[in-house]
């Protein structure tokens, strides 16, 4: 799939899914939330893949999220943490190379993206606030 059908697909997925979006700068930008966590996911749309990245949004002083980032992607199968100028991101991506099934890929990218995000809350949450 070319970049344009992917993000076609990503705009789609997400109007379809009632989530308001902005598109700017080559990046899809939307806020998830569940049980009062928010936190803001970017997607970027490239042949063939997209490629999302969830970001807490509360800032871990380098050396607590660089430890905790090197902890819980030993658990990870898919995906990893990394810092980013005092932010902790989850980043993870879909494969789409078949459209057949390629809207089904993009929503189990998001939803383990935001499960993933929602499963290490507590202890990213709990560092921000040692600081």
């Amino acid at each position: 799939m070319e970049q344009r059908e992917t993000q076609g697909l990503l705009l789609s997925l997400l109007e379809d899914s009632g989530v308001p979006f902005q598109n700017e700068q080559g990046l899809v930008r939307f806020r998830f939330r569940q049980q009062g966590m928010v936190w803001e996911t970017a997607c970027r749309c490239q042949k063939d893949q997209v490629v999302a990245y969830g970001r807490y949004p509360f800032p871990v002083e380098k050396e607590k999220a660089l430890g905790l980032c090197n902890q819980f992607n030993q658990q990870l199968a898919q995906g990893s943490f990394f810092e980013q100028q005092g932010q902790v991101v989850y980043r993870n991506r879909a494969d789409l190379q078949d459209p057949y099934d390629a809207r089904q890929r993009l929503a189990g990218c998001l939803e383990q993206n935001a499960g993933v995000i929602v499963r290490y809350w507590g202890g990213f949450s709990q560092a921000a606030q040692q600081q």
